[in-house]
């Protein structure tokens, strides 16, 4: 959906400078505000941490409980992958990689866990692209979130970035993700422009 560049520009935003305990608590406020589609988004951001500290460890998040207590209509699964996460190779794994992925609003995120359990319920329904993009995504949904709070002001602000000559079809129909979020941007997509709606979403209350 999003170009990189795109997800490059929301990463880029507030929640990305924000450091240190005390900002981390406020940020954690600012997306309980919405509800449990802001504690996705905590939970996300602190799997991402977790990579970069010492690969993802989702069992040290509360990422599948908060997703099985409510996903907010988010498509999401286990699966297993044959892909080599740790080095850049094309060769193919010796074993499969058991993975957590979710479609979020503007794209796939593929998360390595470093628990070797194999392939755990619920399984995932899709097809499981690669997880370039997963840092950049996570970035990008944090910020949304932070600015957005609702699931129907996220995706009328990714309608808004866009191409303007956009006609409803995505330019990468592989990287569609099925479910509520598909719903609600096709139904900003189609809408009659008549409607007199604003052209760029209100931000959130901070």
């Amino acid at each position: 959906m999003l170009t990189k560049a795109q997800l490059q520009t929301l990463a880029d935003g507030e929640a990305a400078r924000i450091f240190g305990l005390e900002r981390e608590h406020e940020l954690h406020t600012r997306l309980s505000q919405a509800g449990a589609l802001g504690e996705i988004a905590w939970q996300l951001r602190l799997a991402a941490k977790e990579k970069w500290a010492r690969g993802y460890c989702l069992r040290r998040t509360e990422l599948e409980k908060q997703l099985k207590r409510d996903d907010c209509g988010m498509n999401w699964g286990w699966d297993e992958v044959w892909e080599r996460f740790d080095v850049k190779s094309s060769q193919r794994a010796s074993e499969p990689t058991t993975v957590l992925v979710i479609d979020l609003p503007l794209g796939q995120v593929v998360l390595n866990d470093d628990l070797h359990t194999g392939r755990r319920p619920p399984e995932y329904d899709g097809h499981v692209g690669g997880h370039e993009l997963t840092d950049l995504r996570i970035a990008a949904f944090v910020e949304l979130v932070l600015q957005y709070h609702t699931a129907e002001e996220v995706c009328y602000a990714i309608v808004c970035m866009l191409d303007p000559g956009h006609d409803g079809q995505s330019d990468a129909a592989e990287d569609s993700v099925p479910g509520m979020f598909d719903e609600l941007i096709d139904a900003e997509i189609t809408a009659p422009r008549a409607t007199g709606r604003r052209e760029t979403p209100p931000r959130g209350t901070h």
